[in-house]
């Protein structure tokens, strides 16, 4: 018989999803498509519109005024409800109204018929961009999520460089109209095939009520504030429209964030800023949209004004931007798997303030400035905004769960929308001294630039005094990136392809035996957890479980591969969006076997929620997958487990030590073996086995050295510690005090390790096995009559535990047996196929809760040899 790796066929369940978040990606890149073109491309048809109505100022400017507000202020609203009645049908429903509000514009009668239009081709925009990232972010696993947005930012950028052309084009061969139909063309396929492609919502799992309230505040202080920013140009900031706008919104900003802290479930959850990596992310991507939104306004306005340049020359310039955005955004998608997002993002916005600088510089040698310079000022200006937004917008969305991605994404929309607008009017109002309504809709901004205060020989100092401000703020939000403090680096792509792995815990390789000289003993050392798969541990407990679904607890089994139980816990509690301290195990299971294990959730998931969870975690080398087990009345701690059952695989054996076991016979499964916490006790697999000198440092207090420790710990908490800037107590303040608890625990782990070494040392009366496995000492005996000695010393020893409970860090005593009995069942011996020459067994045996399999099958395996 052979032996072969057991590892499970997950690739054709990874291959559904991979395939399944490309067409989601498809979806969203053609809605890109369809609602950029209609914002920047419409610049070029505008005359055409004006000339075929003959429209008035005022009727020009909100023909792009109308879209970009309508865009605006509804983008909170429908997040929010995307959170509670389902992207997806929003999503669909934002393309066809969109698609319908275009076919509108092409058979307006008048203007005004086609200012409605165009609001509502906004409210349609509104609905689909709120939900792109969040829809991105539900079909694409963390690791793969930078690279998916950065695939759709390369399209925006895209269509911001190439909109304009297009828009020349459409209008050239159909008229002023042409825009509009090729619109409600393009709406109807990407709506039928967003229906094709989108799964059906399964809806948030809550009874949350939508608030009313904070909906009609966030419209009024959000139209409020646009709608004066934008008049207060052409009418002044004392006029009586501005100051009723400026008076409505202001007064809705002050009574908002009240109503929101009353409200049970208000719009915009206070939570979402009480996090600081959230609260800079959105920060920085407000700053960073005024910072350089406005740079392309300006530098054209420069080029047509100062260098009399005509349009066409102008905009081929200024295009740069564009291209350097649409360059850099992929990069910065396949950068985001393996940098973490606050150095990405802080390198973009530094970049583009660069870029910024050689603009400020260009203009101080001209003019005519060095087309070289500006040129080269302009496309880093553009990269460094590819740079930042994928690695911001990413990170964000990873920090937030599932049934709160709407309204964040909405929150980052608006703000960023919000900055777009700002940095217009305040471009303008440096540059030109005053704004004409509506900006180039509204009138002539090349004359109103050209007849300024101080003449054409003040413009070059007005348009450098608007690109320092830029300046100014883009440094800002590099600032707000860099304060957002540490965060976990992301997880790179998982590979689909199931290897053999090689051994990653003997200390010794296939087919050696270490010979202790002192006392003549030899040791053959087993291969254990080759595989993941060849570690399959199975928890056992009674439950109380009843079918009472208003019972507080609901129980859950979850089956993992390549976590530990905390990362699980973490993970679980940000995609089903519950509180970690709501999830609790009665045990810890190691990352590299297969484990099953129970865990209790206060308030319980919602079954989309599992349902989602196993979805973006079921498929990949690394997997996890939830159960509902039942529902009971109390959650799980230490001592409610009784025990584990394993099947493990032991590689790398002797022909000699098989045959030895198959001529014991049943014999070979008689087991009492010294109960040591082994190694993986003290640290992760492949890092160092330092947990306790980690709680030694805790409990002496010494912070310093227990944080240098985590960071070189390659824990999950490792990546956490090393990019944390502030006090070393302050870091283990805010983790999760169930892992302070637990390296306070592996201290204690030591401490009885070595009591019990020197416990075997006294009553052996046979050589011993002396030895340091992965830097942890150990005292092995060699003869099951030195154990039964031990056993008769000292049933059990005293052990100090720590447990966080009721909010505080709790010591209790308790006793540890020494030795335990149990019986190992061979199933199968044959070859090993990851070791020619060598042989493998499959074993399985149960173990009391606190017992360590790896420590029993070694103590096993030391026996059976000796029987030869």
């Amino acid at each position: 018989m052979t032996l072969h790796n057991t590892a499970p066929k997950a690739q054709d369940d990874g291959a559904a999803s991979v395939r399944h978040g490309r067409r989601v990606l498809s979806v969203t890149s053609l809605t890109a498509l369809l609602t950029g073109l209609n914002t920047s491309g419409l610049d070029v048809a505008l005359p055409g519109i004006v000339r075929h109505f003959d429209a008035s100022a005022a009727q020009a400017s909100w023909m792009i005024l109308g879209y970009l507000l309508a865009g605006t202020v509804l983008l909170l609203v429908w997040g929010r409800l995307a959170d509670l009645f389902g992207r997806c049908r929003l999503y669909v429903a934002g393309v066809a109204v969109f698609t319908l509000a275009s076919v509108g514009c092409a058979l307006a009668p008048d203007a005004w018929w086609l200012v409605l239009g165009r609001i509502l081709q906004g409210v349609g925009a509104s609905a689909v961009i709120a939900n792109t990232t969040a829809l991105l972010a539900d079909a694409f696993p963390p690791e793969r999520l930078p690279r998916a947005l950065g695939i759709n930012a390369t399209l925006i950028s895209a269509t911001q460089a190439a909109g304009p052309l297009l828009g020349g084009v459409l209008t050239k061969l159909q008229g002023w109209s042409g825009i509009f139909w090729t619109s409600g063309a393009a709406g109807l396929v990407a709506c039928g095939w967003a229906v094709h492609v989108l799964r059906p919502d399964r809806g948030s799992g809550s009874s949350e009520k939508f608030d009313v309230a904070g909906a009609l505040l966030s419209v009024l202080f959000l139209g409020g504030g646009a709608l004066a920013l934008t008049e207060s140009g052409s009418r002044g900031w004392t006029s009586g429209p501005v100051l009723l706008s400026a008076a409505v919104s202001v007064s809705a900003l002050l009574v908002f964030p009240l109503v929101q802290w009353r409200q049970r479930h208000p719009l915009v959850d206070p939570w979402l800023f009480r996090d600081r990596r959230r609260a800079m992310a959105l920060l920085a991507a407000f700053l960073t949209a005024m910072s350089y939104f406005s740079v392309v306004l300006v530098m054209s306005l420069y080029l047509q004004t100062v260098e009399r340049l005509d349009a066409l020359s102008a905009g081929f310039q200024v295009m740069l931007m564009a291209v350097g955005a649409m360059l850099a955004s992929p990069v910065a998608g396949r950068l985001a798997t393996r940098r973490p997002a606050r150095l990405l993002s802080s390198v973009g916005t530094a970049t583009s303030a660069l870029g910024i600088a050689l603009l400020v510089l260009a203009l101080s040698l001209g003019p005519p400035a060095p087309t070289g310079l500006v040129g080269l000022g302009l496309f880093l200006t553009g990269v460094g905004a590819g740079l930042f937004g994928v690695p911001n917008t990413g990170e964000l969305m990873s920090l937030v769960p599932a049934h709160r991605r709407g309204i964040a994404n909405g929150v980052r929309s608006m703000l960023q929308n919000a900055g777009y607008l700002i940095s217009s009017v305040l471009a303008l109002a440096l540059v030109a001294g005053h704004v004409p309504s509506g900006g180039p809709a509204g009138g002539d901004v090349r004359s109103s630039v050209l007849a300024a205060p101080g003449g054409p020989d003040a413009l070059v100092g007005q348009h450098r005094t608007a690109l320092l401000v830029l300046l100014g703020l883009c440094l800002a939000a590099t600032a707000s990136s860099l304060l957002r403090g540490g965060a976990q680096r992301p997880v790179p792509p998982p590979d689909r392809t199931i290897r053999p792995a090689p051994p990653r815990t003997s200390p010794h390789r296939p087919g050696k035996f270490r010979q202790d000289e002192r006392n003549g003993v030899t040791v053959e050392y087993p291969i254990l957890k080759a595989h993941d798969t060849d570690f399959v541990v199975q928890e056992s407990m009674v439950l109380p479980v009843q079918d009472d679904q208003d019972a507080p607890f609901q129980y859950l089994r979850l089956r993992k591969r390549g976590y530990t139980t905390f990362e699980a816990v973490e993970r679980i509690a940000a995609v089903c969006g519950v509180p970690a301290s709501d999830l609790s195990t009665a045990g810890l299971k190691d990352e590299d076997a297969v484990t099953e294990q129970h865990l209790a959730c206060r308030g319980g998931l919602s079954p989309d929620g599992i349902a989602e969870f196993n979805t973006r975690h079921g498929s990949g080398e690394r997997t996890m997958r939830l159960s509902l087990h039942g529902y009971g009345h109390q959650g799980l701690r230490a001592g409610h487990l009784e025990g584990n059952g394993f099947r493990i695989i032991v590689r790398g054996l002797s022909a000699g030590f098989v045959r030895t076991v198959e001529a014991l016979g049943e014999r070979a499964g008689d087991l009492f073996f010294v109960n040591y916490y082994d190694t993986q006790r003290f640290g992760v697999a492949g890092g160092p086995r330092t947990t306790h000198q980690i709680g030694r440092a805790l409990l002496e207090e010494d912070h310093g050295t227990a944080l240098g420790l985590v960071r070189e710990s390659k824990s999950p908490e490792a990546e956490r510690a090393r990019l944390f800037t502030g006090s070393a107590a302050a870091f283990f303040d805010r983790i999760d005090p169930r892992v302070r608890a637990f390296y306070l625990c592996a201290h204690a782990s030591y401490v009885w390790n070595a009591q019990l070494a020197a416990l075997l040392r006294k009553v052996g009366r046979h050589p011993l096995d002396e030895t340091v496995r992965e830097g942890i000492p150990y005292t092995f005996a060699t003869h099951r009559d030195d154990v039964l000695a031990l056993l008769q010393e000292a049933t059990a020893l005293p052990y100090e535990r720590h447990r966080w409970d009721g909010g505080e860090m709790r010591r209790t005593q308790g006793l540890r047996p020494t030795v335990v009995q149990t019986r190992v069942r061979v199933d199968r011996t044959g070859e090993d196929t990851d070791t020619p020459g060598r042989h493998a067994c499959e074993l399985t045996l149960f173990l009391p809760s606190g017992c360590y399999a790896t420590n029993a099958v070694a103590q096993w395996v030391a026996w059976a040899g000796s029987e030869r």
